[in-house]
């Protein structure tokens, strides 16, 4: 009996090493799937934080810059009319450029002096990474040639794109 009993305790010590081992492998594995996962996890975070800091970014950006951009692109005097719309046509992008190319590249219409457009309102409808929208309201002051000046008001709905970090006006819809 006594031959025996160091056999069973080796085998018994020797089981013990396998199950040791095993559940080694076994907790090396379940600690590279956890950290994979906690590394996942804290990337997916840590993207969603900084989208949510660029949205806010382009918020305030597109609402600081909206309502200048539209009074550059929409105010002109003769008086130096080809500045005017050269700062127009650096201020516009996408479809607005195409459809409206030729318009400005010349002067006010015939009998006007200048249009001033002042920003009045400037609300934020749509931004992402790329695009924005916004709804604005501008008084818009014509001074003709000669004779009184007039004041108007007008609410345009405008999209913009954000490209090196500009925004450039890429569509207009006037509201009213």
């Amino acid at each position: 009996m006594t031959s025996r009993a160091p056999a069973a305790a080796r085998r018994a010590s020797s089981t013990s090493r396998a199950i040791t081992a095993r559940t080694a492998v076994a907790v090396c594995v379940v600690a590279v799937v956890v950290t994979i996962v906690v590394g996942v996890v804290t990337a997916v975070a840590v993207s969603s934080a900084r989208s949510a800091d660029r949205a806010t970014d382009n918020r305030d950006s597109l609402r600081e810059q909206a309502g200048p951009i539209l009074a550059q692109v929409f105010s002109v005097d003769r008086a130096h009319w080809e500045a005017d719309r050269a700062r127009a046509r650096s201020a516009i992008a996408g479809e607005f450029a195409v459809r409206y190319a030729a318009e400005l590249t010349r002067p006010p219409a015939a009998g006007i002096a200048a249009v001033r457009w002042t920003p009045l309102v400037v609300g934020i409808t749509d931004v992402d990474d790329a695009e924005g929208a916004v709804v604005a309201r501008a008084e818009v002051v014509t001074r003709p040639v000669t004779g009184t000046e007039t004041r108007d008001e007008q609410t345009v709905d405008a999209g913009f794109t954000l490209r090196d970090g500009r925004w450039l006006l890429d569509r207009l819809d006037v509201i009213g």
